[in-house]
């Protein structure tokens, strides 16, 4: 079985990493990455941002040195993935509410 990752491969080092943790998960089954977006940000390399629900999983941010990183995480257990990502990476943003 080859790498679920989507049609992007080339990742940094630390998102690399926060994106096989993420594919460890049970309930993970594909991370899809999308285009990557050089720019300045004041989050730690590795960190994931939530930003919305879609059909068959969610979206998220993917912070590196190098800029930012959206990537569609798909699931069958939605909400046990945005849990997750609630609890062990702080993901969602201020005032959002995921439900």
């Amino acid at each position: 079985m080859g790498q679920p990752f989507g049609r992007h491969k080339s990742l940094d080092k630390s998102a690399k990493a926060t994106t096989k943790s993420l594919l460890r998960l049970p309930f993970v089954y594909k991370v899809v990455l999308g285009p990557s977006i050089h720019c300045r940000h004041h989050y730690p390399p590795g960190a994931v941002k939530f930003q919305r629900l879609e059909n068959a999983g969610v979206k998220i941010n993917l912070f590196s040195g190098r800029g930012v990183t959206i990537a569609y995480l798909y699931s069958k257990e939605r909400d046990l993935l945005i849990e997750h990502l609630t609890k062990t990476c702080g993901a969602t943003e201020d005032g959002q509410d995921v439900a």
